[in-house]
């Protein structure tokens, strides 16, 4: 549902069941990602640099998500439902200390 790449080798995508997969060789080969169980799938994340990301998941949950030896996720809070539809929601850092979430309001 999103990837990301940090340079021209190392990249990451994900979203479905909360998996996370990382390349090393611009996208030639994907690998899954130690990752906490995110209990939902999520329409977006944002690695500031392979050690930290923020993941914001269709339920509305806003995560700092650290991957290290062992992965942690610390609930940053709840931005509201973001739907059901891929990318309906995104998150995003314009500078190292300024982000910002944008979500997408769906109803059927």
């Amino acid at each position: 549902m999103d990837i990301q790449f940090l340079n021209s080798n190392i990249g990451f995508t994900g979203g479905e069941d909360g998996g996370i997969y990382k390349t090393t060789d611009m996208g030639s080969t994907w690998t899954p990602f130690p990752s906490c169980s995110f209990p939902y799938d999520f329409a977006s994340f944002y690695f500031h640099n392979s050690d930290t990301a923020f993941v914001l998941s269709f339920d509305g949950q806003l995560k700092i998500y650290t991957p290290g030896t062992i992965p942690t996720c610390s609930i940053i809070g709840n931005v509201g439902a973001t739907g059901f539809i891929p990318g309906t929601g995104d998150v995003s850092f314009y500078s190292n200390s300024i982000g910002y979430v944008a979500e997408e309001m769906v109803s059927f």
